[in-house]
């Protein structure tokens, strides 16, 4: 179950990713934390090991993009404070 996440991790950042290019991080992040909280209910009110199978993939979607979207705009944000000051 676990390689089916990781599968799903990066399947989701090749979706998730020119998807945050195109239309802007935030409204990605937003769009995706939505698909986990709905991953993450599915997968708590699953009664079978397919239906748990399934929800942990869509969780894998959209979970790869706290791990790419976070340090990017960290990153950016970061470095404006730190161009403003000089």
């Amino acid at each position: 179950m676990l390689s089916a996440d990781w599968v799903f991790r990066g399947i989701g950042n090749l979706i998730g990713m020119p998807l945050a290019i195109a239309v802007g991080r935030r409204i990605t992040l937003l769009l995706f934390t939505l698909v986990v909280i709905l991953g993450a209910v599915l997968s708590a009110v699953s009664k079978t090991y397919e239906w748990h199978l399934a929800a942990r993939m869509i969780l894998g979607l959209s979970a790869g993009q706290s791990e790419a979207l976070v340090p990017m705009i960290t990153q950016v944000r970061l470095a404006s404070l730190f161009i403003s000051r000089f």
